[in-house]
């Protein structure tokens, strides 16, 4: 009962690893080896609305890129600092690069946008692309208002009411 690495070499641990599994022949369903992850549904897919018009209301996304500080650049920080980082564990740092990185993740995403990619994931989980819809307008819910009520100057007035939402919220929370 020992290690036996190939003719000659022999550990003397006296641990005996038996006979290799041959996967050549072998019937392996993978699914019962890596369960497939179960899609989300509408209700899992909604998100908090006070952290959507905080993090992803135009306005909001309109200041990061003139910033240059956007949702790509935010997240792929948070990418590098959570790679080099891995004993940070636990720590502050590491829990606030962890929620950008899944507040912001999707905009690191190589594929480019197309509407038959939009089609097919209506097809295939129509209740999560409700939900994520339903988080579009719960992040800039004027927009549901804006030709019918606002008229000609309504960007100006969505500007406004989006950064009074804003100030009220920064300063309820402090």
């Amino acid at each position: 009962m020992a290690i036996d690495l190939g003719p000659g070499i022999d550990l003397g641990l006296g641990i005996d690893l038996g006979k290799g599994i041959d996967l050549e022949g072998a019937d392996v369903n993978l699914n019962q080896i890596i369960p497939q992850q179960e899609p989300k549904g509408f209700f899992a897919t909604l998100r908090n609305p006070i952290e959507l018009v905080r993090y992803e209301s135009l306005p909001v996304a309109a200041y990061q890129y003139a910033s240059g500080n956007t949702k790509e650049v935010q997240a792929k920080k948070a990418q590098d600092f959570i790679q080099a980082n891995p004993t940070l564990q636990g720590t502050p740092e590491y829990m606030e690069a962890e929620a950008v990185l899944e507040r912001y993740g999707y905009a690191l995403s190589e594929q480019p946008f197309s509407l038959e990619a939009l089609q097919a994931a209506v097809k295939t989980n129509p209740g999560a692309m409700a939900g994520e819809f339903v988080n579009a307008f719960m992040a800039d819910p004027y927009l549901l208002f804006t030709p019918y009520a606002l008229g000609g100057n309504a960007l100006a007035k969505l500007c406004k009411l989006t950064i009074y939402l804003l100030k009220f919220l920064v300063y309820k929370e402090v």
